[in-house]
């Protein structure tokens, strides 16, 4: 038997760094189902994010749609300046929101966590101001005001997320949009 060799801490610690190196900061969870027009815009309105566009992914969960979404995530890709992760349920087994939730929060990697609805068009500064209240209060879950909207007319004629974020000890009052550190809320 030979001896092991001896690594020197930067070598031990090499592995470690480039895995820390690869994780985004935000993992942004966004569960759909039949929404392919509002799903885009959407998706184009976080490519255009004022910070943290290469420091995010996006995990897109599917829970059955049969509008083209998955033909449409194929296509905006090209257009991401951040990985798009596409997670399909089995049509037959659709799990509903909270369900395409936990199954992208399996598959996120960030060390924040942030769930949009498949229909918010996310304003400039989303990333921005919720990264800015994690930092501030690390185990906190930080929750943004949207403005609902009756329809696609309205959508397109204005963002409707607004960057005034509340912050809480871990109550949650809506599904619009909020984020935490990953394990938080464990």
């Amino acid at each position: 038997r030979g001896e092991r060799p001896v690594l020197s801490m930067d070598e031990f610690e090499a592995p470690v760094k480039a895995a820390a190196a690869r994780e985004p900061f935000f993992s942004v969870v966004i569960p759909t189902l039949n929404r392919k027009e509002i799903m885009a815009a959407c998706l184009r309105a976080i490519f255009k994010q004022s910070e943290y566009r290469d420091q995010t992914e996006i995990v897109v969960v599917d829970d059955g749609s049969t509008d083209g979404t998955d033909q449409m995530i194929k296509e905006i890709r090209a257009e991401s300046p951040m990985p798009i992760r596409y997670i399909a349920h089995p049509t037959p087994g659709r799990r509903g929101p909270a369900g395409a939730n936990n199954t992208g929060l399996l598959y996120a990697r960030g060390r924040y966590i942030l769930f949009i609805n498949s229909d918010i068009i996310p304003h400039p500064d989303l990333l921005k101001e919720h990264a800015r209240v994690v930092l501030e209060h690390p185990h906190a879950i930080s929750q943004g005001r949207a403005i609902n909207s009756v329809s696609w007319k309205q959508v397109k004629a204005r963002a409707i997320w607004m960057p005034r974020l509340n912050r809480s000890n871990g109550t949650l009052r809506s599904r619009a949009n909020r984020s935490s550190r990953r394990g938080s809320a464990e």
